[in-house]
C-alpha cells in the first residue's frame, strides 16, 4: 500500500503543475484579449477626437503651405 500511495503522490505534483501552467496561460490570454480591446477603444477614441481637435488647424496649415509654395512659383519668371 505504501508503494501505491507514493506513486499517487508523485503524480499529483506533476498534475498540479500542469493545471497551474494552464491556469496561468488562460489568465494571460484573457488579459491579452482585454488589453487588445482597451487598445482598440483608445485608438478609436483618438481617431475620432484628434481630427476634431486638430483637424481645422491642420487644414489651415496645409492651405498656408500651398499658398506659400504657389506664391514662390509666381515670383520666379
Amino acid at each position: 500500500m505504501d508503494e501505491e500511495a507514493s506513486g499517487d503522490n508523485t503524480g499529483a505534483p506533476v498534475l498540479s503543475v500542469i493545471y497551474l501552467v494552464f491556469a496561468v496561460h488562460t489568465v494571460t490570454d484573457i488579459l491579452l484579449v482585454a488589453l487588445c480591446i482597451v487598445g482598440a477603444i483608445i485608438t478609436q477614441g483618438l481617431a475620432t477626437w484628434l481630427p476634431m481637435k486638430f483637424g481645422l488647424r491642420l487644414t489651415m496649415f496645409i492651405e498656408q503651405i500651398k499658398r506659400s509654395t504657389s506664391n514662390r512659383h509666381k515670383m520666379v519668371p
